[in-house]
């Protein structure tokens, strides 16, 4: 009977959709929103109970319609959702009506669908670690197994709370490596940009001076518009040979683990660039064994979903392999010490944290300390980058008018 009603309200879950509206109140006040309902009718029906006058009224994410579509759930939207409902179970709020208020505030159609469907199920009696379960792509193993450690253990607010630092302090570290590594890109983009726009417009109209002067051209500047020509009449080429070796490495990353491991390795090996990527995994790795040891969850079960949340193919490697030295009855310190991609303070952590029986808080540390040497790390690139680059485009825009005006130099001289 339980099994007959969870399906009737899943099903209503699956036929609710959501609608944007807009229209007026009582007092004529312009108002706007969305609302869920099975079809534009009872959507209108709904909005006339509520004293709204509905105008125009369209299923978010046609787009047809007046309304764009829907964007697809991200990580923040994710961490986002932990905190508002870490916030609210803490106070006191039942986790359903935690959901709905959630729901109604949110301005993201998709996110607000799936709450409404984890929401209906939950009504009809599943637990919450259960039903985002069934929605694997958006909530991983390791957020359903906190979720699941938390209701067994009686104790959801604790771990909602340690689940949304958890992942509030993921979501700065990978801004803070995806800052170090486009900063610089965006300045070479700018750099070639720069470089193009007086190879192919500038570069032409002095060509043309010297052609009428006929005086003989210097080896620099013959040089410099031989390149604007070959860009010129190739640079089409160039710039579709570089977008479909862009898409095939894309490509081969995403089939291809035996790539992502050969790639990892070649970033850990970069200077600057690698110590950021290596102290921002090990960061990874002590806050989430930290995490999920300090959540009750067992530790084969916390270093399978460590592996899986490192971002590193390399070190997710190195993880399985040391838990499964752990099912064979090695401590956790010793098993890390087979690995060389785990340097020896956090070892010595692991070792202490293991023998004083707190290996959550040293775990914790370790975490603060990486975080701190990736923030480091960051802020010396950033200083090293900005001159480099300032020289970098100096030269070679120096190069490009000296180039230009050599010739005039010269007939300067001859005159």
């Amino acid at each position: 009977m339980a099994n007959t009603t969870a399906g009737k309200t899943g099903d209503i879950a699956q036929s609710l959709q959501t609608f944007r509206w807009k229209g007026t109140d009582s007092n004529g006040r312009r108002l706007s929103g969305e609302i869920r309902a099975r079809d534009i009718a009872l959507a209108r029906a709904e909005l006339r109970r509520q004293m709204i006058v509905p105008g125009q009224i369209r299923k978010a994410g046609d787009a047809n319609g007046l309304f764009s579509k829907a964007r697809t759930i991200k990580s923040k939207d994710i961490t986002l959702f932990t905190r508002q409902l870490a916030t609210m179970v803490d106070s006191g709020i039942p986790i359903v009506q935690a959901l709905e208020i959630i729901e109604k505030g949110l301005e993201h159609p998709s996110m607000a669908r799936l709450l409404a469907s984890i929401r209906v199920e939950i009504e009809s009696g599943a637990n919450l670690s259960s039903v985002l379960g069934k929605h694997a792509r958006t909530f991983d193993n390791l957020y359903v197994n906190l979720i699941a450690a938390g209701e067994e253990a009686g104790a959801l607010d604790t771990i909602l709370n340690k689940l949304a630092l958890y992942r509030e302090k993921s979501e700065m570290i990978k801004s803070k490596v995806l800052r170090a590594m486009v900063y610089p890109a965006m300045i070479l983009v700018v750099a070639t940009v720069v470089t193009l726009i007086i190879l192919l417009y500038v570069i032409p109209q002095f060509e043309e001076f010297f052609v009428n002067a006929g005086s003989d051209l210097p080896a620099l500047t013959r040089m410099v518009i031989d390149a604007s020509h070959f860009i010129g009449r190739w640079g089409w080429l160039i710039l579709l040979a570089t977008a479909a070796a862009a898409w095939l490495v894309v490509n081969r990353w995403k089939k291809s683990q035996a790539f992502q491991r050969r790639a990892a390795k070649i970033a850990l090996r970069l200077p600057v660039i690698g110590p950021i990527l290596r102290n921002a995994a090990l960061a990874r790795f002590s806050r989430t064994l930290s995490t999920t040891f300090g959540s009750g969850v067992p530790i084969m079960q916390t270093l399978s979903s460590v592996a899986s949340a490192s971002g590193n193919a390399l070190f997710g490697d190195a993880i399985l392999r040391m838990r499964d030295s752990i099912a064979k009855g090695q401590m956790l310190n010793f098993a890390m010490q087979q690995e060389p991609l785990f340097p020896n303070i956090l070892q010595q952590m692991t070792a202490i944290g293991e023998e004083a029986g707190s290996l959550e808080h040293m775990m914790g540390k370790a975490a603060d300390y990486y975080e701190q040497e990736v923030d480091a790390a960051v802020d010396v690139l950033t200083s090293m980058i900005e001159p480099l680059i300032i020289v970098v485009i100096g030269v070679i825009v120096g190069t490009l008018v000296i180039a230009m005006f050599l010739p005039i130099f010269n007939l300067g001289d001859a005159i």
